[in-house]
């Protein structure tokens, strides 16, 4: 009788074991399960509607767009700063496309002679903006020394439905007097003004729009334009 108890209870215990271990081995595989799960929703985060359709603005605004030091330029202090005044110039450059050449480009360039230019070339530039587009500086490259930087971006237009490619935009941006401002600025497309008088964008023209030798044969064939169309 005590051998039939002793067998009982041994059994009762063994079953009460088992399904302690059981239910343990559970508990930790849904632990297990929800950390995995935890680690995926972090891993692959929902992806915003910007990710797909960028919004197009300005730059972030840079106060006078200062240099960090008074004659040069610095790689890392000033790359932000560079970047916004490209991008902010490209689009003041569509405005002026849509105002048919007017614009104020002062608080990129500090050169008469350039912002005439860039202005007259806003006026004939070979491509028209409907009003449901956007328009975007895509800075691809950006090679800063201290004597000058040289940034590469492409223009683009933006609609609902669709996306253009208007051309690469190539800036020349220096140090004067302690602030950013684009020295020479060149529309890579053969039908655009820069394309018939300029032709080749060139990374040592930082001096193109102070040296009369350089810039008179571009300046003289935009005076026969002017006087040809008067």
């Amino acid at each position: 009788m005590k051998t039939t108890k002793t067998k009982l209870l041994s059994a009762l215990c063994a079953a009460t074991l088992l399904l302690t271990l059981t239910a343990c081995t559970a508990a930790d595989n849904n632990e297990v399960t929800n950390a995995n799960a935890e680690i995926t929703t972090a891993e692959t985060p929902e992806l915003s509607p910007l990710s797909a359709q960028p919004t197009l603005s300005y730059a972030e605004p840079v106060a006078n767009y200062s240099a960090a030091l008074a004659t040069e330029l610095n790689r890392v202090r000033d790359y932000e700063t560079i970047v916004a005044l490209c991008k902010n110039a490209a689009l003041a450059f569509t405005n002026a496309v849509y105002n048919g050449g007017e614009s104020d480009f002062s608080a990129f360039i500090d050169n008469d002679v350039l912002e005439s230019y860039i202005s007259f070339a806003a006026e004939k530039y070979p491509y028209g903006f409907g009003g449901d587009e956007k328009i975007s500086l895509a800075v691809f490259s950006v090679d800063i020394a201290p004597e000058r930087a040289i940034v590469r971006g492409n223009l683009s237009s933006y609609t609902a439905e669709s996306e253009s490619m208007l051309g690469a935009f190539s800036f020349i941006v220096v140090n004067h007097d302690g602030k950013c401002v684009i020295a020479d600025w060149h529309h890579d497309d053969m039908t655009s003004l820069d394309g018939i008088l300029k032709r080749e964008f060139s990374k040592d023209n930082a001096d193109f729009w102070t040296n009369s030798e350089k810039c008179a044969p571009v300046l003289n064939a935009v005076e026969e334009m002017k006087s040809a169309e008067a």
